[in-house]
């Protein structure tokens, strides 16, 4: 279906950093047992904090980190295997990547003639809800 195809192609070029979003948590706190704290990047507020030992527990929900800013699960251990140090060299490309992120994940989305937004309860032209 054209659909999945779309979605598919969103999820692949634009929405790469889900995997990193969720179910996370051990992660963080692998970083902050070995290394004493561990950076985390939101992609809802765009920022990154530094999370040490001292600090206030970081929340989590279902084994995904919470932000502490925004209160959003959108965020991201930056640990070795974290795309914002694979492709990223220092905090301003890890901004500029976050803002990209933030773009594609959480601006709506016009001038696509494949997306339609609908409302609860009403189905597409195919039947699906």
């Amino acid at each position: 279906m054209i659909f999945d195809e779309c979605i598919n192609t969103i999820i692949k070029r634009k929405m790469e950093y889900i995997k990193e979003t969720i179910n996370n948590y051990d992660i963080a706190q692998r970083g902050l047992v070995s290394n004493g704290y561990v950076d985390l990047a939101c992609v809802y507020c765009i920022k990154i904090y530094t999370q040490t030992k001292k600090s206030e527990p970081i929340k989590e929900y279902k084994n995904t980190i919470i932000c502490k800013t925004c209160n959003q699960s959108c965020v991201i251990p930056i640990t070795s295997i974290s795309k914002l140090v694979t492709d990223c060299s220092d905090n301003i490309e890890r901004i500029d990547k976050l803002e990209q992120w933030h773009t594609h994940g959480f601006t709506e989305i016009e001038d696509d003639e494949y997306y339609s937004d609908i409302e609860y309860g009403e189905e597409m032209k195919d039947g699906c809800v």
